[in-house]
């Protein structure tokens, strides 16, 4: 098990950083949606108040308060979207959020890390982008589905076999981790919708994945003239519905409805 540091405090006690709305009612303004979210899913959240490191090679700094206070909105509204078996069968536990995250010295803005079951979120990643930082979390998210689906997260040669013959996956992988254009959404690249895509099949599959869930109509634009696109998220969908029946049409449609 990951060591987590003592000054990693429980999120429910920053509640108050998080002004109210003031279209609700002083009887709901007593809800902490926060507790909500995470009672909900038997998933405990975490803030990081200081320097931490685990066992695990995984390392963050303390937390900006502002940037917290920008970013736990967009962590409920998007942890809302998955039902509690969802959660369950990815064995998630434990949800930290730090700054200055990194694995063995490497800078990472997020790290699912099933031997600990915890999800290590890098909240300034993205920050003037409202866009990435959702799609960051359900591209971890599915990285956690992934492995649980059946057992592996590297290999999918069903998948593999949906691009065209000559594609090969991880030419470009270096330059992609560094490229900060890697993960923008390009109309230029058949069968892919950026160049991260194309480092390696868990990372084509989970950004098709985080796209359909972030704009789901442009996805299914893009699949209506490209047969590759069109076949990737036919899988996504069956995949996930095989993994747990909540991901059905109507999760589909709700996602379709959402704004960001």
């Amino acid at each position: 098990m990951c060591a987590l540091s003592p000054k990693l405090i429980a999120i429910s006690l920053l509640a108050s950083l998080i002004a109210p709305s003031q279209s609700l009612s002083r009887e709901e303004n007593k809800i902490d949606p926060l507790k909500e979210i995470a009672t909900g899913l038997n998933v405990s959240i975490f803030v990081s108040t200081d320097a931490f490191s685990s066992d695990q090679h995984v390392s963050g700094t303390k937390v900006n308060s502002a940037t917290l206070k920008h970013y736990l909105p967009i962590l409920i509204s998007e942890f809302k979207l998955y039902k509690p078996a969802v959660i369950s069968k990815i064995h998630l536990r434990r949800v930290v959020l730090c700054q200055g995250l990194s694995c063995s010295g490497q800078r990472r803005y997020a790290i699912p890390h099933d031997s600990d079951h915890t999800l290590y979120i890098d909240i300034t990643a993205g920050f003037d982008d409202k866009q990435y930082q959702i799609r960051a979390i359900h591209h971890e998210l599915f990285h956690m589905i992934d492995q649980y689906d059946d057992g592996s997260v590297i290999e999918d040669y069903k998948w593999a076999k949906l691009n065209s013959s000559s594609f090969r996956y991880g030419k470009n992988r270096d330059f992609v981790h560094t490229d900060p254009t890697a993960g923008t959404l390009r109309n230029n690249l058949p069968g892919f919708l950026d160049t991260y895509s194309q480092s390696a099949v868990p990372e084509d599959k989970a950004e098709i994945y985080s796209y359909m869930i972030t704009d789901y109509a442009t996805v299914k634009k893009r699949a209506e003239s490209d047969p590759i696109i069109k076949a990737k998220v036919t899988r996504i969908q069956e995949l996930l519905h095989d993994f747990d029946s909540t991901f059905d049409d109507q999760f589909w449609l709700r996602v379709s409805k959402r704004a960001h």
